[in-house]
C-alpha cells in the first residue's frame, strides 16, 4: 500500500474523530494503529451469492449502541481515475451494506480535484439504493 494512500485513510480517521468528538469508536482501518478490516463477504447488490469479498479501508463503529456505522474508502487520484470498474464495484458494494444500517455512513477520501467526479459517481449510485428505508450518507 502507497504512503498516499495512507494518507488519505489518515484523513479519515482525523474526519471522523473531529466530526465525532463525543462518541467512542470500534476502529479497524489499514493503519497500524488500528486492527485489520476482516475479509467479511459483502454481496452483490446486481447478483445472487456466491458472495465475494471487498473491503473498506476504514471501518468505524460506535461503541455504546452502535447506532454509527462507517465505512471509509481511501482512493490515490490513479486509483480513481484508472481503475474504474474496482471503484463502480466497490461504491456499489459499500452503499448496498451500508443500506441495512441505521446510521450508515461512507466517508470518500481522494484528491481535491476529484471531488465533483466524485460526488456525481456516489450520488448516481446512492439512488439505485435510495428505495432502502435508511438514508445513506456520505462525505466527500
Amino acid at each position: 500500500m502507497n504512503n498516499g494512500h495512507l494518507f488519505y485513510i489518515q484523513v479519515i480517521v482525523e474526519y471522523i474523530e473531529t466530526a465525532y468528538k463525543e462518541n467512542k469508536f470500534y476502529w479497524m482501518s489499514d493503519l497500524e494503529q488500528h486492527e485489520n478490516v476482516p475479509r467479511t463477504p459483502i454481496s452483490n447488490p446486481n447478483k445472487p451469492p456466491p458472495f465475494l469479498i471487498r473491503r473498506p479501508d476504514l471501518i468505524a463503529e460506535e461503541r455504546n449502541n452502535s447506532n454509527i456505522f462507517i465505512m471509509g474508502e481511501a482512493k490515490t487520484y490513479n486509483d480513481f481515475l484508472y481503475d474504474k470498474n474496482r471503484t463502480s464495484s466497490q461504491l456499489d458494494y459499500y452503499l448496498n451494506y451500508l443500506k441495512n444500517k441505521p446510521s450508515g455512513l461512507l466517508i470518500y477520501a481522494l484528491p481535491h480535484s476529484l471531488k465533483t467526479r466524485a460526488e456525481i459517481l456516489i450520488d448516481k449510485k446512492k439512488e439505485r439504493v435510495e428505495h432502502s428505508r435508511n438514508k445513506i450518507y456520505s462525505s466527500y
